[in-house]
């Protein structure tokens, strides 16, 4: 049975240039980064919306999240006109996985903001 009724599931790995993707993953061995988070599939929630450009609402979930309430909370929640709502994670911050030369050029970022999951 749909425990999850009016909510849909998507299963596509054909439109995912993996090999396009790798291309924007640079790994940084001398920040301490763990090279298991260069993965392809580490940075799906950047990229979901591209692949599936004609849903109108992704919830993405990390292969770690125990869910205790209703997904279909997510689904309905009101973003207030925002593209995307997140949680913030301060066990980790961007300082830990940025080339910050390379984004110079988009502005001035606080590199000991937390992380978002």
């Amino acid at each position: 049975a749909n425990v999850l009724t009016g909510v849909k599931v998507y299963i596509d790995s054909t439109s995912l240039n993996a090999e396009k993707v790798k291309q924007q993953i640079h790994f940084q061995a001398a920040n301490g980064a763990r090279k298991e988070l260069a993965s392809v599939y580490n940075f799906a929630s950047f990229y979901l919306a591209s692949l599936f450009r004609n849903i109108p609402r992704i919830v993405y979930l990390d292969t770690d999240v125990i869910v205790q309430g209703d997904v279909l909370e997510l689904v309905n929640l009101d973003l207030k006109g925002n593209p995307i709502a997140a949680v913030e994670d301060c066990s980790q911050r961007y300082n830990l996985y940025f080339d910050w030369s390379k984004l110079a050029k988009y502005g001035t970022f606080d590199r000991q903001t937390c992380v978002f999951n």
